[in-house]
């Protein structure tokens, strides 16, 4: 285990040394309805087959010999797609070895495509403006263990992930990047302890612009510049969580975590903020009935805003997530609702669903 968390280290001082930019936002909104009604704060608790996503630890919780989940949402009032499914497999009962492979997708359809608006001779033709899309897919290949003897109160758990990352702009522009998430869990009891590094590798997404020569003379006249090749960088950063249960599972049970968030790329609007690091806390809180009703809440997104009437003011706030699930035999469907408004005014609330199946193999 030490030689794990001191590769951890090692690939976020290595990271670091990278030209930081924003990318790859597409794979920060997360995936399960469960997970979004606590706000995101799952990284120590989540133990089903979206645990690629948060924790691939968390796969090796997976005790039947085959589980596939899924995941629908519509973003900014159903202009975005939002999907994610996932298959995991039971690789070895007797070390809690599971392997899975997920996708996501993000994708912004019918967009116009005003290039050729304008005719050669200056006339305006509207049948000259087509439509196309604007996809990001982010692939998962996972695996997960237990190290050492394990048991349902005590374990010692660790997954990774390969991510191979494929965005694509019309027939503009295409970017494929790679990149290596790490995963662990400790189980003591009622307490659940959970850290993962993302894109520890430093994830390298290389982009590629093809215009036809029409184009990019459009693209001068109009004043917009014109695209060339690029690579962008996505840091490593880190995620932490800490759980308790109250109660019993076999009864009325409570699970009440707290997580956080820690980015490496620069000073981000969070509570706690620096060049070299900022932290974003969040809590989520589950109650449960045998594991068949579950009640969920969460807190999260909590931002510094400036001040709409004093620039030099900031205002923390946050954003308040619920949601709902049922488990039916070897069926769990989950809701949440939540808000990804820019936390001022107005308030932008999407339905998320999602659904796991997990067969017996009998």
């Amino acid at each position: 285990m030490r030689q794990v968390l001191l590769f951890l280290l090692l690939s976020l001082q290595l990271g670091l040394r990278a030209q930081s930019a924003y990318s790859n936002e597409f794979l920060t909104i997360g995936v399960g309805a469960r997970a979004h009604g606590m706000g995101g704060a799952v990284v120590a608790s989540v133990n089903d087959v979206n645990s690629a996503y948060w924790n691939p630890a968390g796969l090796s919780h997976i005790d039947a010999p085959l589980q596939l989940g899924a995941m629908h949402a519509e973003w900014f009032g159903g202009v975005g797609k939002f999907d994610h499914i996932s298959l995991a497999r039971r690789l070895n009962a007797d070390r809690a070895a599971v392997g899975s492979i997920s996708m996501v997708r993000l994708a912004i359809d019918q967009i116009p495509n005003t290039l050729n608006l304008v005719a050669p001779d200056g006339s305006i033709v509207f049948d000259n403006v087509s439509e196309f899309s604007s996809a990001d897919y982010g692939f998962l290949i996972s695996y997960a263990t237990a190290i050492g003897e394990w048991d349902e109160k005590k374990s010692n758990r660790l997954g990774a992930n390969v991510k191979v990352i494929h965005r694509q702009i019309g027939p503009f522009a295409k970017a494929w990047g790679f990149g290596i998430d790490l995963g662990m869990q400790w189980v003591r009891g009622p307490w659940q302890f959970g850290l993962v590094g993302q894109d520890l590798s430093t994830t390298f997404t290389g982009w590629r612009y093809s215009f036809t020569e029409e184009q990019k003379i459009q693209l001068e006249k109009t004043g917009n510049i014109i695209p060339v090749s690029a690579l962008e960088k996505t840091l490593p950063h880190l995620g932490a969580g800490i759980l308790r249960r109250f109660g019993k599972e076999d009864a009325f049970y409570c699970n009440v975590e707290l997580g956080m968030n820690v980015f490496f790329d620069g000073k981000r609007n969070t509570v706690v903020a620096s060049e070299f690091a900022s932290l974003e806390p969040k809590a989520g809180l589950e109650a449960a009935y045998k594991k068949y009703v579950f009640l969920r809440g969460g807190y999260g997104n909590i931002q510094k805003i400036k001040d709409e009437l004093d620039p030099l003011r900031t205002n923390t706030r946050g954003q308040l997530y619920s949601g709902v699930g049922v488990r039916f035999g070897r069926v769990q469907i989950d809701y949440a609702l939540s808000n990804i408004g820019n936390l001022a005014k107005e308030l932008n609330y999407s339905h998320i669903f999602s659904a796991a199946l997990s067969f017996t193999g009998e």
